[in-house]
């Protein structure tokens, strides 16, 4: 090699080194999405909760907002924290476990829920639903609420999960003040309930608790959709976070273990993306009303 090839070499290698990484697709990792890929691996690594598969930008406005509650000056230093401090640990995961409450906007789909799995659990000896990757108590009271209505909540097993161990030990004993249950009566209604949802509630001298039909038919459990899989088979699967939460890679896995775990004909229900439009047919759903997210599992 001559002097000329040795400076060239020596420069491309110094270009390397100051040169940012390269995700797939050869786009560099901006800074703070690698902060945020370090953190949630530092993140599994000590509690063992798997957020490595979420859209990194998601979970980067996620943590900097606690960054600024904190007066922090980068996640970094949030990272640090976190990894000597059980309880703000916990904080984190339930942060970033918990997504949107339900609200007027989502009427439709829950409208559009009740029509299209009501039909199916009628037919079906032992019918079940998942509520997969749970982001908000709430949305399991209106899910139970429309099922008492229905006259199926007494025969049907609802599972309710979540990676988040704390929220999964909430759930059943979730105790809502009046301001909120008036909140989730008005979704109920919207969603085309025929009676006030405090009538399925319990009521006492601090707010109201779920009925005992209600905790019944709970079956709340552990689960990370980035490493679990199907635990067994379902009339119905309602996706409670969104998918555009979730990375590519995450998508892909999620919808496989949904197709996975629906019978023949079962229903899911998923946020209305155009992404979820352009896979369903590879997992084997086909669209009964995507603009509300029902799609329907197709037999292999």
């Amino acid at each position: 090699m001559d002097k000329e090839d040795s400076r060239e070499a020596l420069r491309c290698s110094r270009a390397a080194a100051v040169e940012p990484p390269l995700v797939a697709g050869g786009e560099p990792v901006h800074e703070g999405v690698l902060e945020t890929s370090l953190f949630l691996t530092a993140l599994h690594a000590r509690f063992g909760t798997d957020f490595r598969g979420f859209n990194p930008l998601v979970i980067k406005a996620k943590l900097e907002e606690l960054v600024a509650r904190r007066q922090l000056s980068h996640i970094s230093a949030l990272q640090g924290q976190v990894l000597r401090d059980q309880k703000l640990g916990q904080e984190v995961i339930r942060l970033l476990s918990t997504g949107h409450s339900a609200s007027p906007a989502d009427s439709h789909l829950l409208m559009a829920l009740r029509f299209a799995v009501v039909p199916i659990l009628r037919s079906s000896p032992y019918p079940a639903i998942w509520i997969a990757d749970c982001t908000h108590p709430g949305l399991v009271v209106l899910i139970a609420a429309m099922l008492k209505e229905e006259e199926q909540l007494e025969r049907t097993q609802l599972y309710v999960t979540s990676a988040d161990e704390l929220l999964v030990q909430e759930i059943p004993a979730l105790r809502m003040s009046s301001e909120e249950a008036d909140r989730l009566d008005a979704l109920h209604t919207a969603n085309g309930g025929h009676a006030s949802l405090r009538t399925w509630l319990q009521a006492d001298a601090d707010g109201f608790t779920l009925s005992e039909p209600m905790r019944s038919a709970l079956s709340c459990h552990v689960h990370d959709l980035a490493s679990d899989a199907s635990f067994r088979e379902f009339e119905a699967v309602v996706c409670a976070r969104p998918l555009r939460e979730y990375g590519h890679q995450l998508q892909q896995r999620a919808l496989g273990i949904f197709s996975d775990s629906l019978c023949g004909f079962g229903i899911l229900q998923i946020d209305p993306s155009s992404a979820m439009r352009t896979m369903a047919a590879e997992f084997c759903f086909a669209p009964v009303l995507p603009g509300q997210g029902l799609y329907r599992r197709l037999p292999r």
